[in-house]
């Protein structure tokens, strides 16, 4: 690949860009093949610690401190630190150092491929110039699109406690690509869902592949401190994982609803092959508002289902 930084140019008129990781827009752009980026990926993954994982290899934290904040967080909005502190395992002091020395350390994307020889410091420097320019118009939209929602009160605050508890619970980052209504998404292999009756009833549905479902049910697994090996291929023990995943998120999304006076009262969660199966929590006409997300590796997307009187 040459080490010669291109010219590039932020896109014209109406050119339609994308929400993206900056690696997908370097592989977008022909800067990087895949197997470099899957590389710089893995090699993220392996140096950036997460908090409670750098607190233990220092030895700061046990393995039990570290398991019963992971616990505490199931039920609680507070950062990983934030709850060891207020437990008692790690003084503010520590905390902070811990913070610092967590940022100091971490490697981003763009180190990665660089210090691998995927690209120059010249190309990088270029390339995130554009990337910049194209995200911040790209996530404006996606914004503009989520304001736009007759049920924007409800949407944004389940979206966001969908991409907190993904980080929080899962380690994934996951952005908001695209929010539309009752339009078709991509094909997953599976969704779980949880439909809320109440006086504001809606249904919550999550879609994902099954191989993005195995590391979401082996990374919520460690969170909660069980140790139990999962199968290589999807099956009951890892819909029921996954439904366990969604029945936390609803019950946080629907303590936020109790907050707001609203009465909510959650089915069991259940999943299926299929978006065809997906029930909803009221009769009569519905709307359904798809929100796909991005992660630095594949995709997932989200569906909550309203009546559709509730916007008129």
């Amino acid at each position: 690949m040459s080490t010669e930084a291109p010219e590039t140019q932020p896109p014209s008129g109406d050119s339609v860009v994308a929400v993206q990781f900056l690696g997908q827009f370097l592989l977008s752009q022909g800067l990087i093949d895949q197997a470099q980026l899957e590389e710089a990926l893995d090699y993220q993954e392996q140096n950036n610690l997460p908090l409670g994982a750098l607190a233990l290899s220092k030895g700061i934290l046990s393995e039990k401190q570290l398991l019963l904040v992971h616990a505490a967080q199931l039920t609680s909005e507070d950062r990983f630190g934030e709850i060891a502190v207020r437990r008692g395992f790690l003084s503010r002091h520590q905390l902070d150092e811990l913070l610092r020395e967590q940022k100091e350390a971490r490697i981003l994307i763009g180190d990665a491929l660089v210090r691998q020889g995927a690209l120059s410091a010249d190309q990088l420097a270029v390339a995130a110039e554009q990337y910049k320019f194209v995200q911040e118009r790209a996530q404006a939209q996606v914004q503009q699109d989520l304001r736009n929602l007759d049920d924007f009160q409800l949407i944004s605050p389940a979206l966001q406690l969908s991409t907190r508890l993904l980080l929080r619970m899962c380690g994934v980052v996951a952005k908001t690509a695209a929010v539309s209504e009752d339009t078709r998404l991509a094909p997953r292999d599976y969704v779980i869902w949880q439909q809320v009756e109440g006086d504001r009833p809606f249904t919550y549905a999550f879609h994902l592949d099954g191989v993005d479902l195995l590391d979401l049910c082996e990374a919520l697994l460690y969170t909660l401190g069980d140790s139990a090996e999962l199968p290589d291929e999807v099956d009951e023990v890892v819909l029921d994982v996954g439904k366990e995943y969604v029945n936390i998120l609803v019950g946080h999304l629907c303590t936020w609803l109790d907050r707001e006076g609203y009465d909510c009262k959650p089915l069991p969660p259940d999943a299926g092959e299929s978006e065809a199966q997906l029930p909803v929590a009221f009769a009569g006409p519905s709307r359904r508002i798809n929100i796909r997300l991005v992660l630095p590796r594949t995709e997932m997307a989200l569906s909550i289902v309203v009546p559709r009187q509730q916007a008129e």
